[in-house]
């Protein structure tokens, strides 16, 4: 759908912003707003506005002022996910790390000398 919108040219140009970044910032007003009146959901602002990651919609929403319409469910759901991911990283981290002798000591000087 295309919408025109109509601006008087004194305040198009205080806004000094090209005529493709007036009508982003447009899109993302009106995005936000539907958003937060829930009219729309927080996939269909990512696919929107296409982020390719749930940071990007959550950073562009707090920029907005938008808070989060998320229920028990979904809370739980990200706090499911996260307790997984962290879970995979200690894992991986376990298979690369390695232990130092006991009474090792980091020396500077040693790692200068070389």
């Amino acid at each position: 759908m295309e919408i025109i919108v109509e601006i008087p040219d004194e305040i198009a140009q205080r806004l000094n912003l090209s005529q493709e970044s007036l009508s982003r910032r447009v899109l993302e007003t009106v995005v936000a707003d539907a958003y937060r009146c829930g009219e729309i959901s927080i996939g269909e602002v990512g696919k929107i506005l296409q982020f390719s990651t749930q940071l990007e919609i959550n950073a562009f929403l707090e920029y907005k002022g938008v808070d989060l319409n998320c229920d028990r469910a979904e809370l739980e759901q990200d706090i499911d996910q996260l307790s997984k991911l962290k879970t995979s990283f200690l894992e991986l981290v376990d298979r690369h790390s390695f232990k130092l002798p006991k009474h090792y000591q980091f020396n500077r000087e040693e790692l200068y000398d070389r």
